[in-house]
């Protein structure tokens, strides 16, 4: 999206946006690679950037911005629901429909769509939109998908780690014991919902803002409340809904991506033991570390040698990739007792660290590869 920088208020709009969904360590590595002075924090750095000067140097760094909030809102932070619709009634008829009159439909105007392509970052007016359902904020069409982005207002308590740079010297030395720092505060943010259409896979994604902290019952009642408000609006407009039928079952991709070493890393793994000739089976186990591949843990390589099973029911993997700006993360989340329900269904994942919709699309496509 190309959008021209006439005012102050453009380049200001940005930080703001940026500063309301990225960390502070990955907005703090944005501004530098532009050459843009930060601050200690996200509150120090907007307070010095009040009156930066509207130069070329700063359109451009700009223009560079906006389009990676952009891509952040539809991309970073995800939950996932993956829906197929290719023995849908009428497909033929649904799809023709999509196609003709996707992008004619009128928007009606809220306070999110009036702020777009930025976010709305005042108190008062996420405040009185807080208890609205979704909105139908913009329509629009890449390739063969349709993306329909539906805005809201999410409040949670957000874990964030702090960088010991933020501190006072004399505090960074109280701190030097501690590998990570971490804060809890209260946020009240738009969060950014979309449903893409694949017509040319017959699949529908529901991509739901999930940022680290919101509880796990308020994102599945955010993803509920989306289906429910898209299948109207679809219905409404194209003549049927998409979500007939039940989401895919991600519960192949823990056991492959767990038995595939080569394939990223592990850094998060909940699963049981089992052995027959002992007492005290492990009833569920969740580990988690940074920078170390838990498929390959000493602990947990020697305790699997010792056992006749490990079933996994959650697992976590992250990639590096040269051209990637974040550490794309795939998390497929469970509990031991859906790993013993009948029928087993883990119809959701998460997907984190994407700061591009080609990282998101990476990620997908490792679903893909493992949920056969």
């Amino acid at each position: 999206m190309d959008v021209k920088y006439e005012s102050e208020s453009s380049i200001q709009n940005t930080f703001k946006s940026i500063a309301e969904r990225f960390p502070f360590a990955v907005g703090k590595k944005l501004l530098s690679d532009l050459f843009i002075p930060t601050k200690l924090g996200w509150s120090n750095t907007l307070i010095n950037l009040r009156n930066f000067d509207e130069s070329k140097a700063v359109k451009h760094a700009g223009k560079i911005l906006l389009n990676s909030f952009i891509n952040h809102t539809l991309a970073g932070d995800k939950l996932v629901k993956l829906y197929g619709f290719e023995k849908m009634p009428h497909l033929a008829e649904f799809k023709k429909a999509i196609n003709e009159r996707a992008l004619e439909i009128d928007v009606p105007q809220n306070a999110f769509k009036d702020k777009l392509p930025w976010a709305v970052c005042d108190s008062e007016v996420l405040k009185l939109n807080e208890q609205k359902a979704p909105q139908l904020c913009e329509i629009k069409r890449v390739g063969s998908a349709v993306y329909f982005i539906f805005c809201s207002v999410r409040s949670f308590h957000e874990r964030v780690e702090l960088e010991k740079s933020l501190f006072e010297e004399a505090e960074r030395e109280k701190l030097e014991d501690f590998s990570e720092i971490i804060g809890i505060r209260p946020v009240r943010r738009q969060a950014f919902d979309a449903v893409v259409i694949h017509l040319d896979r017959d699949l529908v994604e529901l991509r739901v803002d999930s940022p680290l902290g919101l509880p796990v019952d308020q994102r599945k009642h955010a993803a509920d409340n989306l289906r429910f408000i898209f299948d109207a609006l679809s219905i409404e407009n194209f003549g049927y809904g998409p979500f007939g039928t039940a989401p895919k079952n991600f519960v192949k991709i823990i056991t492959n991506l767990y038995n595939e070493k080569s394939e990223g890393k592990v850094f998060e793994l909940g699963f049981t033991a089992n052995a027959k000739e002992s007492s005290s089976n492990n009833g569920a186990k969740l580990l988690r570390k940074k920078g170390q591949d838990l498929r390959s843990d000493k602990f947990h390589t020697g305790g699997k040698g010792a056992v006749d099973s490990i079933d996994p029911y959650t697992i976590g993997v992250e990639w590096e990739h040269v051209n990637f700006n974040g550490r794309p993360k795939l998390i497929v989340p469970g509990s031991v007792r859906m790993l013993y329900a009948s029928p087993i269904i883990f119809p959701e994942v998460l997907i984190r660290d994407c700061y591009s919709e080609d990282e998101f699309k990476f990620v997908l496509s490792k679903i893909d590869k493992y949920i056969a």
